[in-house]
């Protein structure tokens, strides 16, 4: 056995949530450097550290290597350090209350920024941090930026987890399934849901020619699916060097559509809503 794969399976046996076979929806259970269900399903654990549930679905074309090479340099240069410190106040908060450790799944995790900050801020022994997507280029680097992340490459409509099994999950800038999301949270879970703002990234558009941004509307389908929810407004605008430029506009779905002209902008807006949910009553 390599040590690899051996790290990745002492990592993965350590799992408190149960895993669900995404074909028949029984539980998985390890079996050597394998999960497998009563029905016969086998999935494989990688040696880079993560368990591939969605082995025949294709990932989002757009979401390639060079897209998630430019987020993490983003990230790393603290454009989004802010929303980070509003998330993890958010979780600490909600695991004081509790007194135990939680489990939080980062729906649409991408990189793993979002969810190895949290899991670095609480730590192991008070949070168990699951980091999924559909995308493999930005889950293998979510699986190497923090080693006790439990990564599934797996499909956010379908979440490979059972009826009530997570307290909070967080859905950072990308698609959400509230009816999958109230499924697996327990009643008094939290969402800590991440929308754009009308400006947000207003620099980056205009450097494709395209119309300004639009408030999403994710506040609104909320209000609808949730028991209670609350929202807060986070905006504020990062100097810009001519590398970070680059990469922000790289790090667009943009850049595979459009080609961008030279772009000259010294500053970035940073436009986001924080919506935070329940759908049952509170613990």
């Amino acid at each position: 056995m390599s040590p690899k794969i051996d790290a990745t399976r002492q990592n993965f046996a350590a799992m408190r949530t149960v895993l669900l076979c995404p074909v028949c929806n029984k539980r998985l259970n390890l079996s050597g450097n394998s999960f497998r269900c009563p029905s016969g399903h086998c999935f494989d654990l990688s040696a880079k550290n993560y368990l591939n549930l969605a082995p025949h679905l294709k990932p989002p074309a757009l979401y390639d290597e060079r897209l998630f090479a430019a987020r993490r340099a983003v990230f790393a240069a603290g454009f989004y350090a802010p929303l980070a410190e509003a998330l993890i106040e958010q979780a600490l908060a909600f695991q004081q209350k509790v007194g135990r450790s939680i489990t939080v799944l980062d729906a649409g995790c991408g990189e793993g920024y979002f969810a190895a900050a949290m899991l670095n801020a609480l730590g192991s022994d008070k949070c168990e941090m699951l980091a999924l997507d559909l995308a493999k280029p930005g889950l293998l680097l979510a699986a190497r930026l923090c080693r006790e992340l439990k990564c599934l490459l797996a499909d956010l409509a379908r979440l490979p987890v059972p009826d009530n099994s997570l307290d909070i999950i967080l859905n950072v800038l990308s698609p959400a399934n509230y009816q999958e999301f109230r499924r697996v949270l327990h009643p008094g879970g939290l969402l800590l849901k991440i929308a754009p703002g009308a400006d947000y990234l207003q620099e980056v558009r205009q450097a494709f020619n395209l119309p300004p941004g639009e408030k999403s509307e994710a506040e609104k389908l909320l209000a609808a699916a949730a028991s209670t929810y609350s929202a807060a407004d986070l905006r504020y605008t990062k100097h810009v060097t001519s590398e970070q430029r680059k990469a922000l506009l790289a790090m667009s779905p943009l850049a595979g559509h459009h080609t961008a002209p030279k772009a000259d902008f010294t500053e970035v807006t940073i436009d986001l809503q924080i919506l935070i949910a329940q759908f049952g009553a509170d613990y």
